[in-house]
């Protein structure tokens, strides 16, 4: 299975994000550029901590490569946790809360209740959060949203070539014999 970003929407995040931190066009990010879009109140430590992350060869510079890299660790962690999460679900890992079911008897079981916001919520921020720190900074958060935008595009495009190839074999017609 393929990852969740793909190679090329993980070069267009690369780039916008590079270039959205390297205001200053100097090919490189340093701690300063990263402290500048964390904002204000944002901890010095934890920013510290995040471009140390960023900084693979440690020369106190974010390259794009080294961007590009941490970008395809993200995706490849959310990409392995959708597929867990996809594993236990087909285990039953969605547990219905119990009662009767909703509208009384008749027609198809219901389906399986979604685990709560208080389950899930942390999973999201997990996924999102990719320093490890506890919280999601705007650039993870800009990260993750585009992470889900691209695997939304992915879905819809494929359910697309699931109703064209349906409806073709739908409309292929049938050998008839009508002489007679």
């Amino acid at each position: 299975m393929s990852s969740s970003i793909s190679a090329a929407s993980a070069k267009d995040l690369t780039n916008t994000l590079f270039a959205k931190l390297d205001t200053q066009k100097k090919g490189y990010i340093d701690a300063a550029d990263l402290k500048t879009a964390a904002g204000a109140n944002a901890n010095d430590s934890k920013v510290a901590e995040v471009f140390a992350k960023l900084d693979g060869d440690s020369d106190g510079r974010v390259t794009k490569s080294e961007l590009s890299v941490a970008i395809e660790k993200v995706g490849n962690e959310l990409s392995a946790q959708a597929n867990k999460s996809r594993v236990d679900g087909a285990k039953g890992g969605a547990r219905h809360a119990g009662g009767p079911p909703p509208g009384g008897g008749g027609g198809p079981p219901p389906a399986k209740a979604a685990a709560s916001d208080a389950d899930t919520a942390p999973k999201y921020v997990a996924a999102a959060d990719t320093d490890g720190d506890g919280t999601v900074s705007d650039a993870e958060e800009a990260a993750y949203k585009q992470l889900l935008a691209n695997a939304e595009a992915k879905a819809q495009a494929q359910a697309g070539e699931y109703q064209k190839v349906g409806s073709e074999d739908q409309a292929a017609p049938s050998a008839v014999n009508v002489s007679a």
